[in-house]
């Protein structure tokens, strides 16, 4: 089967996990790499302010293309949408869709896994509370109330922090993916997942890469990932700011309970079936039980 992707042909980007397992299927994988095509016709890369404010610009008409020209008008033309969140189903069924499938994002084996520190790497990469993931100023504002702690940062866009951030000297990197996350999240007492609200009550890509790696998550309360991972059970949650505060203050007081939730987790996500190679098998047969091959 050929298969056009359309996104980000990056290192730790989903995209390429889907490629990858879907490639490893037998299938033939092309991408419309949306990056590049802003990189290239980005005239101020050299510049770091009108380079943002020009991506920016181009990435939103670039989208506003392809949404309005590719995705909404073309959605009654395809058998199966395929999504990651339960509460878009309707609004994909109002906008023609012949059928909606369930997809969720899952974790590649190769990239997310337990790994053995050295005693130098648990020392040099150790915190109390390690996030991995792009600034926004919610984030900021919801890491700056447990500046207590011991906390570890990898992501992009951090430089914004406002100067007297107390959250300036926790920056141990930027764009952090694949082994070194893996070491980043096993050297952490708590990994923490933060659920962005346009993700609603569903989950994103930390839910199965942290437990993957053994780590202990606490995250935003959703009902997807209750689901796969029961609270106090499979992972730690939190509902606001006042919540994670307490939860990161109890967790770190209990570690034998912190461990075995940790230990748990990590089973349940590597004997539930959510590898990407798992998830590309689901789309596939999805298809093919739409279009049986003729015997």
């Amino acid at each position: 089967m050929r298969i056009l992707i359309v996104g980000t042909d990056t290192p730790g980007a989903l995209e390429r996990y889907c490629a990858d397992a879907l490639r490893s299927l037998g299938h033939e994988v092309s991408y419309h790499d949306l990056h590049d095509e802003i990189i290239r016709h980005c005239r101020f890369r050299e510049t770091p302010i009108l380079s943002e404010v020009e991506q920016a610009a181009l990435r939103g008409r670039f989208n506003r293309r392809l949404v309005g020209a590719v995705l909404i008008a073309s959605i009654p033309a395809y058998d199966v949408y395929f999504i990651w969140d339960k509460d878009l189903f309707a609004p994909l069924r109002e906008a023609g869709a012949r059928q909606v499938a369930y997809l969720p994002f899952g974790y590649d084996p190769a990239h997310h896994h337990p790994v053995a520190l050295s005693e130098g790497e648990r020392i040099d990469l150790h915190g109390e509370v390690c996030f991995v993931g792009g600034y926004t100023p919610e984030r900021a504002a919801l890491l700056s109330r447990l500046s207590d702690h011991k906390i570890r940062l990898w992501g992009t866009g951090w430089e914004r922090l406002p100067a007297d951030s107390p959250l300036r000297g926790c920056l141990r990197g930027g764009w952090t993916w694949g082994e070194e996350m893996s070491k980043a999240f096993g050297a952490a007492d708590i990994v923490l997942n933060v659920i962005r609200a346009q993700n609603g009550q569903a989950h994103n890509m930390r839910t199965f890469e942290a437990p993957a790696c053994g780590a202990f998550m606490l995250s935003t309360r959703t009902r997807d990932q209750l689901a796969w991972l029961p609270e106090g059970v499979g992972a730690g949650y939190y509902q606001d700011a006042e919540e994670l505060a307490e939860k990161v203050a109890y967790y770190l007081r209990h570690e034998d309970e912190r461990q075995r939730i940790a230990g748990e987790g990590h089973r349940l996500i590597v004997e539930g079936e959510h590898t990407y190679r798992d998830r590309m098998r689901t789309l596939i047969e999805t298809l093919e039980h739409l279009h049986p091959a003729e015997s």
